[in-house]
């Protein structure tokens, strides 16, 4: 008899401390939101982990039940922030560039754009003097 029940305590004793572990996937957001469920889950004898580097959150429990609800509490009230998007400002530039050949005694008209007449006749100024 003592030897039958040193066989079977510690099948009893491990049959007991046995629990359920659930692995769920989240998207991380960058805050600690996910970290205030380990406060709501504590007093229900969930325990819980939360890593955001491989996006995975461990809960772990007593019953099925418990992982059950605690993995539903998650699921229904974890809304991750969405991502801020950089700002990107329009950087596209357009140059335009003039050249411009004066030939000195040249009586051709000039094909300059409008915009620099002024800039033609400031540089016939100094060309003929």
């Amino acid at each position: 008899m003592k030897y039958l029940m040193l066989l079977v305590m510690p099948g009893l004793l491990f049959a007991q401390n046995q629990r359920v572990n659930r692995i769920i996937e989240y998207e991380p957001d960058g805050t600690d939101q996910v970290h205030q469920f380990e406060k709501l889950l504590g007093p229900s004898n969930v325990g819980f982990f939360a890593e955001p580097t491989l996006k995975l959150i461990n809960i772990w429990g007593q019953s099925k039940e418990s992982v059950d609800e605690a993995e539903q509490l998650i699921r229904r009230y974890y809304k991750p922030k969405p991502a801020v998007p950089a700002v990107i400002r329009d950087r596209n530039v357009e140059i335009t560039l003039h050249i411009m050949l004066g030939k000195s005694g040249s009586a051709e008209p000039s094909d300059a754009p409008p915009v620099l007449n002024a800039v033609v006749a400031q540089l016939n100024l100094k060309t003929a003097v």
